[in-house]
This record gives C-alpha cells, sequence and structure tokens, in this order.
C-alpha cells in the first residue's frame, strides 16, 4: 500500500513538472490532485501579494450538469474563493490551513449562494505560496455538503506536493520570460539588412536570419558545410575557423580580445568581397542550464552590393524623403552648414535651400533645430 501511494505521489510530481512547460495540462493536474485527495472542487489561483488581485485561475470539476463553472456568470468562483485567499495571504506561506483553522465565520460570506449551499467550504482546506516579483500562488480543495474533512494523510499529500507546484510555476514564468526575448529578438533579425549567424559551442550554425541564409545559398562567397560556415577559398577557411574558435573559446574570460573581422572574396562573381564580424556570445542564464558555461559566436555578414538600413535609408522610408533630401538631413544633423555641403557637393545654397523646405514639408518641422532634434532623437536614430 505504501509503494502504491509514494508511486502515485511520483506520478503526481511529474505531472506537475510536466505543466510547467505546457500550461494545458494544469487542470488535468488539479483534476488528479482533487481524486487523489478526493475532494469535489479545486483551485490554482495566481495574482498579485500587493494588490490582492487575482490574474489567473484553474478551478476543477470541469463543466457538467451539476458543477458550475468560473465562465457561468452566475457561480463567480473568483468571489467565491476570495475571502480565503485573503486570509490564507495573512498566515505562513507553504502550509496547508483547514479552513475551520482559518475562520469558520468566512464560509459565510461572498459568492454564489448555490455553490455554498452545494459545496462545505468551511471543511476545505487552502495553502499559498511567494512567487517572483511580488506574486503568489493558491491552492484550494472543498468537498460537497455531508461529506466528512479531510483526513491528515491527504493534507500531507497538498503539503508534499506545494513546493513542487510552486517550483513548477517559476520554471513556467521564467519559460515565458525567455520565449519573449527570443521572439523579439528573433523577430528584430529577421528585419536586419546584413547577414547575421549564430555558432554554437562546435562552431555549428544555430540561427541565420533571411539575409544570411540568400548569401550562404549564393555559391562563389561564403557558404555552409556540416554546419560550419566556410569560403571558398581555403586559406580564407582556415583564417575564418581560428577566429571562431578564439572567439568561442574566450567568449567567458574577462579583458580577452574576443572579437575580429575578416573578408570573403567572391572573385568568380565579379563581386567585391563579404566582410565579416566575428565576435564572442557568452551565455548570461547564471548557470542555470547546462550549457551555460558554453561560449557561442556570432558572425555578422556584410554585403556592400546589398543596400544597409542606413539612417538616411530609414529617413526616407518614414518620411517619404528622397535620397538627397535624407542625405541633407543627415548632414545637417552631424554639424555641417549649408555652405560648407553646397562647396562638397558642387551645388548653390539656393538649391540646398529649396530641398531643406522640402524636407520641412515632409517631416512637419520649422526650423533647421527642430529637424537636427528628429534625426537624432526620433525614430530615425534606430540605425539597424
Amino acid at each position: 500500500m505504501l509503494m502504491e501511494h509514494s508511486q502515485t505521489i511520483s506520478n503526481l510530481i511529474s505531472e506537475i513538472y510536466r505543466a510547467a512547460t505546457d500550461a494545458t495540462r494544469l487542470h488535468m493536474v488539479l483534476d488528479t490532485i482533487a481524486h487523489h485527495i478526493d475532494a469535489d472542487l479545486g483551485a490554482i489561483v495566481l495574482g498579485d501579494r500587493v494588490t490582492r488581485e487575482v490574474s489567473f485561475m484553474v478551478v476543477t470539476p470541469p463543466e457538467t450538469d451539476d458543477h458550475p463553472t468560473y465562465s457561468q456568470p452566475t457561480f463567480d468562483y473568483n468571489s467565491f474563493f476570495r475571502p480565503w485567499i485573503n486570509t490564507t495571504l495573512s498566515r505562513d506561506p507553504e502550509r496547508v490551513y483547514g479552513h475551520t483553522e482559518l475562520d469558520p465565520h468566512l464560509s459565510r460570506l461572498n459568492g454564489s449562494k448555490r455553490l455554498y449551499d452545494y459545496y462545505a467550504v468551511k471543511q476545505g482546506a487552502s495553502a499559498y505560496f511567494h512567487l517572483k516579483k511580488s506574486s503568489y500562488g493558491f491552492l484550494s480543495f472543498c468537498r460537497k455538503q455531508g461529506r466528512g474533512e479531510f483526513e491528515p494523510q491527504q493534507l500531507a499529500t497538498l503539503h508534499l506536493l506545494i513546493p513542487h507546484i510552486k517550483q513548477a510555476f517559476e520554471i513556467n514564468r521564467y519559460l515565458d520570460e525567455l520565449t519573449l526575448l527570443h521572439d523579439v529578438t528573433q523577430e528584430r533579425y529577421q528585419q536586419f539588412s546584413i547577414g547575421i549567424v549564430l555558432l554554437n559551442e562546435a562552431g555549428k550554425a544555430v540561427f541565420t536570419n533571411p539575409v544570411a541564409k540568400q548569401l550562404l545559398k549564393t555559391s562563389g562567397g561564403i557558404s555552409l558545410s556540416d554546419g560550419r560556415l566556410r569560403s571558398e577559398r581555403e586559406e580564407e577557411t582556415e583564417k575564418l575557423n581560428k577566429l571562431v574558435a578564439r572567439c568561442i573559446q574566450t567568449a567567458n574570460i574577462k579583458g580577452a580580445v574576443n572579437d575580429g573581422f575578416i573578408s570573403i572574396s567572391r572573385n568568380n562573381l565579379g563581386k567585391p568581397p563579404l566582410s565579416l564580424s566575428v565576435s564572442s556570445y557568452a551565455n548570461k542564464l547564471d548557470s542555470r542550464t547546462v550549457a551555460a558555461s558554453n561560449g557561442r559566436a556570432l558572425v555578422v555578414i556584410f554585403d556592400p552590393e546589398r543596400r544597409q538600413n542606413t539612417q538616411e535609408y530609414i529617413l526616407e522610408r518614414l518620411y517619404d524623403l528622397t535620397a538627397t533630401e535624407a542625405a541633407l538631413a543627415t548632414q545637417l544633423a552631424d554639424g555641417k552648414t549649408l555652405t560648407e555641403l553646397a562647396l562638397s557637393n558642387a551645388v548653390s545654397r539656393e538649391t540646398l535651400r529649396s530641398q531643406l523646405k522640402r524636407v520641412f514639408q515632409k517631416t512637419h518641422t520649422k526650423r533647421q533645430s527642430e529637424l537636427v532634434k528628429l534625426v537624432l532623437t526620433g525614430p530615425g536614430s534606430l540605425v539597424i
């Protein structure tokens, strides 16, 4: 019997950690816990410890004819559990409290009368735990009217599971933050007009943006062989491999020279060489992953024939400027005067004044100082 109970607990813990990476399994986990302790109603709630607001709630059992659900407005589970949440949060965390121990009078407060007629809330049990960023997790179970209180062993099971449930939510939160960061970063990389290649600790490509993919597929320049970057020329490949290896090896060494540059020729295509910038990338996850101490390398590929998203280009797209007008705006922002620009470009000041008037109109500025401020601090300053 003891072995069977231990196996059940082990399976429950496994399910809890599966839910950490797949929140859709959380309802099933709650159902399984409720079934194991013979509860008729259970809830897992997430909220803010300061405001006490509820941000997430899962209730079991699922919707049936005789079990109202959270989605039905006539059965407000938020109000139903609210007094128990508030009272439990005033006690010590990670401890299971019987509702009679918390406050026997709370069973008559708030929520739907039908819910209180159906469930013997005062014989239920609740617990909470702290989560990072001033959040809390709350766990509560009760039975139908006419049934007895939970047995000590069932409450002990809840107490045993609380640290694992807490850890599962922390893992889920951390994965959510990493996923958001990954999605934002990858989306930004996809928009770059330069090639981006991320190499792992073995020097193999694990990420390439669209520009890099196009350059790597074009024969006669740089390509991938067994996941590694290579040039058509062996001496360039050897030099590139040494640079990549050095950057990876020194990624976690403070003060080490861990970047470099190399040209990849494209003579057979009659095109100018590609310029590669190789730099170290060290994992900043504080050893939370197995590969946290491994260095990586970031390779940026510049194709001189591909128009980069220069400040002039961004200004053109933002304000519908011509190339000449965008160049004038950026040169003025660099501190050049109209007289200097007229001399260097062999044009008259009147021509430049006419161009500047059009720039004012398109950028909705009235004077040169406003235009310079817009170029230096506005969206056009975000050069990719």
